[in-house]
């Protein structure tokens, strides 16, 4: 069997460390909260590019859903108080809907 990599070979958690710019460990704390899954093969865990790329799409989706929340709190903080009314009516609607 050939130690030679393939564009498409599963990594072992030091070379996906290597790739990530990460630590082994940080890479099975990752794998442990199942941010990152993994394959056996012949008795050896591995992650597959993959499993990493799903990671990275994840971490972008969080870090834009923690950006528009950031916008909305910065929204809300601009805006001008309810008055008496507004606030009344928003208490209404929320009754209902419960």
């Amino acid at each position: 069997m050939s130690n030679h990599r393939t564009p498409t070979s599963p990594y072992t958690f030091a070379e996906a460390a290597a790739l990530e710019g990460v630590s082994e460990r940080t890479i099975t704390r990752r794998v442990k909260r199942g941010d990152l899954q993994t394959i056996r093969t012949g008795g050896r865990v591995l992650i597959e590019q993959s499993a990493l790329d799903r990671f990275h799409d994840a971490e972008a989706e969080d870090a834009a859903a923690i950006e528009r929340r950031r916008h909305i709190a910065a929204l809300v903080r601009k805006a001008p108080p309810l008055t008496a009314a507004q606030a009344a009516r928003i208490t209404a609607v929320l009754k209902v809907s419960a």
